[in-house]
């Protein structure tokens, strides 16, 4: 299952903020497709799940991870490009 970085959730509630979305929303993580037969992930704010999707609570933030991205995620860990960064990255869980 995929994991989410402190500095990632650190990163998603600064925007929550930023754009006064009530706490109650969780973030929903998604796929589309990239138009190159490959899978962009998406993050956004939502106010419930979507039908299939597993609820994923990391240090007090839902996290509603739909079917598509499951599999592709599974051993992934969703993190801040780097430290000064406001951009997410997927890296490897070796954890």
């Amino acid at each position: 299952m995929v994991r989410i970085s402190t500095n990632a959730i650190a990163l998603m509630e600064k925007s929550r903020r930023q754009q006064g979305i009530p706490e109650s929303q969780g973030v929903r993580i998604y796929g589309e497709d990239d138009g190159a037969g490959g899978l962009r992930v998406r993050l956004t704010f939502a106010e419930d799940p979507d039908e299939g999707d597993e609820l994923l609570e990391e240090q007090g933030t839902e996290f509603y991870v739909a079917p598509e991205v499951m599999v592709p995620l599974q051993d992934t860990i969703i993190d801040v490009a780097d430290e000064d960064s406001e951009q997410f990255a997927l890296r490897p869980d070796n954890i």
